[in-house]
């Protein structure tokens, strides 16, 4: 059954109000789990210096940090994505395309994770490119920096059990939540309202790479966005996009785990920009392929079916 408060309003207003809760949730949620880590470890990752756990990243302040990420993600992403949609649909499993598993096309999603490296990295090499210097030198800039000092930091694993914490912290976590809450309840709410998925795949993105908060990584997280949204309307499942936002994540936990933090500014799988145009349209090319092969026609109609409900 429908909650009226949420289905008699308009799909944007629902959302606004649904983001302005998310946020809300995150923050508490944050300060919750960062008081629980200083109890635990004598250090509180939200009130305490940055400075301070930049400068000393010994294994309590970097478990404190843990658990205030890990508190923001529930409260921001994992809990409003997986419950909210009991107040916007009859049918929470449709709505969040959870029914079916579609894993009978790994062969396919393999081959778009592997293409999709490549591309996101020229993608990424774009965004330098059109970032202006003044940035670099911006506020803005110096928060950034503060996330990614952050990120460096959580991913820092020197034994099996660091990196079994990171792999749960950083790739699962992620990709449940952020999948659930942006592909699942905002993307099925601009669909409610614009009734066109195009639009609604890419607002959605352009939402998801800004609450990242780097903008020298939106466009890649734009491009990236893109990708899930479209690979949910294509399968129709959940599942698909979550286990590629996870292959994506698990790379880098990984990579920073075996070869270190600092060797992820330096990978690069590029020879070339025209290496790198040559694997954006190959992976064009695949999912014009997969998009064909799957039928676009009958799986839009599905999904549109499935999020007006």
């Amino acid at each position: 059954m429908r909650v009226p408060s949420l289905h008699g309003l308009p799909p944007l207003f629902s959302m606004v109000l649904i983001l302005l809760a998310a946020g809300l949730s995150g923050i508490i949620f944050s300060f919750v789990f960062a008081e629980f880590g200083e109890f635990l470890f004598g250090f509180n990752a939200i009130t305490g210096d940055s400075r301070f756990y930049f400068s000393n990243p010994s294994p309590d302040v970097v478990n404190s940090l843990r658990f205030s990420v890990f508190g923001q993600h529930l409260g921001m992403f994992i809990l409003p994505g997986i419950f909210l949609a009991r107040f916007l649909s009859s049918s929470p499993s449709n709505f969040l395309s959870t029914k079916q598993s579609y894993f009978s096309s790994l062969g396919w999603i393999i081959l778009v994770f592997v293409l999709s490296l490549p591309a996101i990295e020229l993608l990424v090499a774009l965004n330098e490119w059109l970032l202006p210097e003044s940035y670099f030198q911006s506020p803005l800039s110096e928060g950034e920096l503060l996330v990614k000092e952050q990120t460096k930091l959580l991913l820092r694993s020197s034994s099996a059990t660091s990196l079994l914490v990171n792999i749960f912290l950083i790739a699962i976590v992620p990709a449940v939540g952020e999948e659930f809450f942006f592909r699942g309840i905002i993307q099925g709410l601009f669909f409610r309202s614009l009734r066109n998925v195009h639009l609604a795949i890419f607002l959605t993105a352009v939402l998801f790479s800004l609450a990242h908060y780097e903008l020298s990584a939106f466009i890649p997280r734009l491009g990236m966005g893109l990708l899930l949204g479209y690979v949910l309307v294509i399968t129709n499942s959940m599942a698909i996009p979550i286990l590629l936002h996870f292959l994506n994540n698990l790379t880098a936990v990984l990579w920073a785990h075996f070869y270190g933090v600092d060797a992820l500014q330096e990978v690069s799988i590029l020879n070339s920009v025209w290496m790198g145009l040559l694997f954006t349209l190959l992976l064009l090319v695949v999912l014009f392929l997969f998009i064909k092969n799957q039928s676009w026609k009958k799986n839009t109609a599905l999904y549109s079916l499935n999020v007006t409900q």
